[in-house]
């Protein structure tokens, strides 16, 4: 038997061409579409377990704590949302750029590595390592040329 995909469906060739691209250490979430809080745009990303079992398809499952397989019918808002690289964000006074996530470039859990256009003598880029509460999306930008 041949599985014919529909068109929103991803085959595990499409996803092995992705994972192709991907390092090892790479974590796997699940992006529940994005929201409107207050003004904020906010990204749930729930952990992922795999299970193959034979047969046609390949199941990626949200994993709950304790096991349980039901995904939440109400999003907590307590766990830090993980903001992409590129963000500009605030902290403090301050205005940076989001530049990494945890767990690479040996940023701690629940921080991110933000640059503040500083650099070192010999012109490299310094980053700072904060922790994601302090960090507030949704910086304004201008554009010039």
């Amino acid at each position: 038997m041949v599985n014919e995909p529909s068109p929103h469906q991803m085959t595990v060739a499409e996803l092995k061409s992705l994972l192709a691209e991907v390092p090892d250490t790479t974590v796997v979430g699940f992006a529940l579409p994005t929201f409107d809080v207050g003004g904020e745009i906010i990204t749930h990303i729930l952990n992922v377990t795999a299970e193959y079992r034979g047969g046609p398809m390949l199941l990626l499952r949200p994993h709950t704590e304790g096991g349980d397989q039901q995904v939440p019918s109400q999003l907590s808002f307590s766990s830090p949302q993980l903001l992409p690289i590129g963000a500009m964000v605030r902290v403090g006074e301050s205005i940076g750029t989001i530049v990494g996530h945890p767990p690479t470039n040996e940023i701690p859990d629940e921080h991110y590595a933000v640059w503040f256009g500083e650099t070192s003598s010999d012109d490299v880029p310094q980053c700072r390592t904060v922790p994601m509460e302090y960090c507030s999306p949704g910086v304004p930008i201008e554009y010039y040329h």
